[in-house]
């Protein structure tokens, strides 16, 4: 079995930063590197929940958009054929 291909960079952290990360990892059992992918992973993830909550909501929006048109469609059609059944009264 392949295993993934990593990308290895440096990454310049304000000593701050560097602090929480280490202790962060500390906390978590995890070595620096292991917290800042975990981190990565976990935004990435949330911003693609984030993704699909936002499409959810265009896909309700159209939904309810359809069910509006249905509606007047609807009703349209019910006069056309009252239209329809005067006509043939008439007649």
């Amino acid at each position: 079995m392949d295993s993934p291909r990593v990308s290895v960079f440096s990454l310049n952290l304000s000593g701050d930063m560097r602090a929480f990360i280490k202790e962060q990892a500390e906390h978590n059992g995890r070595t620096m590197t292991a917290e800042i992918i975990a981190r990565l992973e976990a935004s990435r993830e949330e911003t693609e929940r984030e993704d699909v909550s936002k499409r959810l909501h265009a896909l309700e929006a159209e939904m309810e958009s359809f069910a509006a048109n249905q509606e007047i469609l609807l009703d349209r059609l019910a006069a056309l054929e009252r239209s329809l059944q005067s006509a043939k009264k008439a007649t």
